[in-house]
């Protein structure tokens, strides 16, 4: 399995063989959570910066919108539970 990351806010963890997706804000890392594809930590991120007002432009998939059911709702509860949103 290749490991090389192609996406924003994407890590890789060796020890548990997962991708992880993370995101900074407020000068804070929030950990979004871990896939078990790079694609979906990607896509965590990219729900996490949407919710954070972050550009369009800037994201790993701009041209895709979340839905319920994507994920968002998920992340949306992390960053409250964070407190970065209300």
């Amino acid at each position: 399995m290749t490991t090389s990351i192609k996406f924003r806010g994407v890590s890789y963890h060796v020890g548990h063989g997962t991708w992880r997706a993370k995101i900074k804000t407020q000068g804070r890392h929030i950990h979004l959570g871990c896939f078990t594809r790079q694609h979906d930590a990607a896509w965590a991120w990219d729900c996490a910066a949407r919710l954070l007002g972050r550009p369009t432009r800037k994201l790993n998939f701009p041209d895709r919108e979340p839905t319920p059911g994507t994920g968002i709702g998920t992340i949306r509860r992390i960053l409250i539970a964070k407190g970065v949103l209300e």
